[in-house]
């Protein structure tokens, strides 16, 4: 005769299991991951900073990113194959709101790639997250490099007088061959 399994005995069942198998990863294993989640994350570093063509270069951000990587290597070590843990984490991890705008598209590129890189390497993949990086910077330095025409720059000057910005203006004429005036406020 054929036992009945119900979805209670299949839950409790696995919970158990998982709580037997806890040491999932050895001290030696949780370096490596973390080491080689760090060594792509200075190679994303790396190439955030060669293809950047935004106005602003922000160091933290290209930090946030080798951290990023480290960051999701230990959460999904820590959930991997724990069906509680994994839930548990989902619910915590949905009331984060991140509030930061992305200025740039191609930020959100890299925001992913760590995010990516963090995932494979938490589960060990680690020739999924070499290789597609690989191909994610060749991507890249193909699709950012520099056209030949000229990339605009944004200046902001703060001039205190009307007189003194007619004078600031004729010297940016002079100086470049295109320029629009955005805002032409004048402190008195």
């Amino acid at each position: 005769m054929q036992e009945q399994v119900s979805f209670g005995d299949i839950f409790n069942k696995s919970f158990v299991a998982m709580q037997s198998g806890m040491e999932r990863f050895s001290a030696i294993e949780i370096i490596i991951n973390l080491g080689v989640s760090f060594a792509i994350g200075m190679f994303i570093f790396y190439v955030y900073k060669k293809t950047f063509q935004g106005v602003l270069y922000q160091r933290s951000f290209n930090v946030s990113l080798v951290a990023i990587a480290m960051v999701i290597t230990l959460v999904i070590m820590t959930i991997s194959g724990n069906l509680v843990l994994s839930l548990g984490m989902v619910g915590a991890l949905s009331i984060v709101r991140f509030r930061t705008p992305i200025k740039d598209p191609v930020d959100l590129v890299f925001i992913f790639w760590a995010i990516t890189i963090g995932i494979a390497n938490g589960v060990s993949y680690f020739s999924i997250s070499i290789i597609g990086s690989i191909a994610i910077t060749i991507v890249l330095l193909f699709m950012t490099r520099k056209p030949e025409e000229e990339q605009p720059y944004l200046l902001v000057l703060h001039v205190p007088t009307r007189t003194d910005s007619k004078l600031v203006i004729k010297e940016v004429r002079a100086a470049v061959k295109h320029f629009i005036l955005m805002s032409p406020f004048f402190l008195i």
